[in-house]
């Protein structure tokens, strides 16, 4: 990137855990997000909740949106649902039931 560069940045926290996202103002973001799980670069990113209500509720508030068809509840295994950010970008919420660890593989 060249010239003048305007974003905003914000840094999560959880224990010893930290993750930043980035906000392009200046020059603005470009390009489509990446639908194939298999192409190269990041295609989503993953996190294990003890509820996917709530946390895909608050991002359907901030601007996001729950992909269609993603929402899978197995009995006694790994319920999962797909998000997609504002800008695209697939943001993936996992809870285990209880007595089920992690990883289960």
């Amino acid at each position: 990137m060249t010239g003048d560069v305007r974003l905003t940045s914000r840094f999560l926290h959880s224990g010893g855990f930290r993750i930043e996202l980035l906000h392009f103002n200046r020059p603005a973001a470009f390009g489509a997000p990446s639908m194939p799980r298999n192409q190269l670069g990041l295609t989503h990113l993953s996190f294990s909740v003890d509820d996917i209500d709530a946390p895909a509720l608050r991002a359907v508030e901030h601007g996001g949106a729950i992909v269609s068809g993603t929402r899978s509840t197995p009995a006694g295994r790994v319920h999962i649902i797909f998000l997609a950010a504002p800008d695209g970008t697939r943001i993936e919420l996992m809870k285990h039931p209880a007595g089920v660890s992690w990883p289960w593989f």
